[in-house]
């Protein structure tokens, strides 16, 4: 103890109490869990996202595409520097999940992630690439302008980001209960994200800036659905997961 042990206790100690009272110790212990849990959330998060970045700027170049560079550095920045990181603060302030508490203390020599976490999230950006991979080369095919299809892509990618974030607020609860986590973020964050979509979308100047052009109201239903299915399986994959 920091306040009642003696020099000598304290000089050989490996853990030394700033403050006496023993009883927040078990605060100290959950806030320092929570602080762990949320970082791996952040990190699962930015490597599941810039898997279909990734595979959506280089697949078409390999594979010689009518339109191979779909994405201009505007795109990028936008990504890497806005949504990626406001989505990353986003998970600094989620609250302790229930029952963390009871679960017994990792292993000091753990890695941060398991192969199977990592694994997973290679798989949730994997998936998220493929809806999008299809529906850039099925646009593309169909006699679409290279505009049209950009627009197509970026937008589901924007909202498959967002999903991808409140999906990812939990590994073991599902959507309808990590919807009621106390985030003070949530709606700022929510709004955000919409007031950025609006823009891109119905601004033309913003439009014109990123290269994009206005869709027909059913393909703009059509990005939200793609969106939906690409991300939201992970809900029944958790589901599926705890029950095993």
């Amino acid at each position: 103890m920091g306040g009642k042990g003696t020099e000598i206790a304290r000089e050989a100690a490996s853990l030394i109490l700033t403050d006496d009272d023993l009883g927040k110790v078990t605060e100290a212990i959950s806030q320092g869990r929570k602080i762990y849990h949320n970082l791996k959330k952040a990190v699962r998060y930015i490597v599941s996202i810039h898997v279909p970045i990734i595979l959506t700027a280089s697949v078409p170049l390999l594979l010689n595409w009518k339109f191979p560079n779909i994405f201009t550095p505007i795109h990028v920045i936008f990504l890497e520097l806005i949504m990626g990181p406001t989505c990353s603060v986003f998970f600094e302030n989620e609250p302790v999940e229930a029952g963390m508490m009871q679960k017994a203390p990792r292993a000091r020599s753990s890695a941060i992630f398991t192969g199977k976490e990592l694994l997973t999230s290679l798989l949730q950006g994997s998936i998220i690439a493929l809806g999008i991979l299809g529906l850039y080369y099925y646009f593309m095919e169909n006699g679409y302008s290279l505009s049209y299809v950009r627009t197509m892509v970026f937008i589901t990618l924007i909202v498959s980001n967002i999903f991808l974030t409140f999906v990812n607020r939990s590994f073991e609860e599902n959507l309808f209960k990590t919807i009621r986590y106390e985030n003070k973020l949530t709606r700022y964050m929510i709004m955000a994200s919409i007031f950025f979509l609006a823009c891109i979308a119905f601004i033309p100047f913003v439009r014109g800036t990123f290269e994009l052009t206005l869709l027909g109201t059913a393909h703009y239903v059509l990005c939200l659905a793609v969106a939906m299915v690409i991300t939201l399986w992970f809900e029944v994959y958790k589901t599926f997961a705890i029950n095993l």
